[in-house]
């Protein structure tokens, strides 16, 4: 697959994202395969987490007037790539469950009518 020369992670991805993370599905094959888009979710997290501490590292290093040992260059483009990975996986999982978030959310309070409890998922 080939990096993308630019990347963006819209709020409204996330956001469907973190609440895909909350839902429990009641159908074992649907759970299970939502458990497992968000694990691998969690593990390129973790290494965006990882890739940012090393290019941040690396770049305070040469802040300071060193040379490092440290690619800079190198660092700076496995975070874009892991960046991109990360941006196009949440996109893609906010796609998935879109659906099942808008079910399960209910309308934004208007200071009129009281909040409705959020509704049980079924899918």
């Amino acid at each position: 697959m080939r990096t993308p020369p630019t990347t963006t992670i819209a709020l409204d991805d996330l956001q469907i994202v973190a609440h895909a993370f909350l839902l429990r599905l009641p159908l074992r094959t649907p759970e299970a395969r939502r458990v497992a888009r968000l694990r691998e979710l969690l593990e390129i997290s973790s290494e965006l987490g990882r890739q940012l501490a090393a290019q941040t590292h690396c770049g305070r290093v040469h802040c300071q007037g060193s040379h490092g040992t440290g690619d800079l260059h190198a660092d700076t483009a496995a975070l874009y790539g892991t960046l991109a990975a990360f941006g196009a996986l949440t996109r893609a999982i906010a796609d998935e469950y879109r659906h099942l978030v808008d079910e399960a959310v209910p309308p934004a309070f208007d200071g009129r009518t009281p909040p409705l409890a959020h509704a049980a998922v079924s899918a």
